[in-house]
């Protein structure tokens, strides 16, 4: 995916960049997001926590997790993500997420109810937006990329289910 593939992601996505509740801290929380190719260019300034914290698995980039997220940050007794302005579409279209059908070359769009407090509100307009940004990925991304994201997806629903964080009520949308 080139850069302004990317940019046009994030520019789909703006409405949304202030969505997140200031007081919430569950991104903070062990799960892995991972980025599109080229996607970390786009956050090249953080390079010193790229280094340190983005493992290189596969041939692709995954935002390391499993601990508290490297982009965590408390300042002045908020919670705030540094890179919140710049933050990867994977972090952007939470509370949805993929799963690819390798076949037909489609995806299912779900919603976690799990962590996210928006999860209940009314996001239909983020929910049509969130699908014009997977119409793209998934006509710009190769099959190994969507391959690794569902494996990745299904590695942490294990992992949060082993935590205790699982309550099995993701809705899925299909197309």
């Amino acid at each position: 995916m080139n850069l302004e593939n990317l940019r046009e992601l994030h520019y789909i996505l703006e409405p949304y960049n202030n969505v997140c509740p200031r007081e919430c801290y569950l991104c903070e929380e062990p799960e892995t997001a991972m980025l599109l190719p080229n996607e970390e260019k786009l956050i090249h300034e953080y390079a010193d926590k790229i280094n340190n914290f983005i493992k290189h698995e596969d041939g692709f980039y995954y935002l390391n997790t499993k601990t508290d997220c490297s982009f965590f940050s408390i300042k002045n007794n908020k919670n705030e993500c540094i890179i919140y302005s710049d933050r990867p579409v994977d972090c952007r279209i939470f509370p949805f997420y993929p799963e690819f059908n390798l076949k037909n070359n489609s995806y299912s769009l779900l919603r976690s109810e799990m962590h996210c407090p928006i999860s209940n509100e009314n996001l239909s307009d983020m929910e049509n937006d969130v699908k014009k940004v997977l119409d793209i990925i998934n006509r710009s991304v190769p099959k190994s990329w969507k391959e690794a994201y569902n494996r990745l997806n299904r590695e942490c629903l294990s992992y949060s289910c082993k935590l205790g964080k699982c309550n099995h009520s993701t809705k899925a949308v299909c197309f």
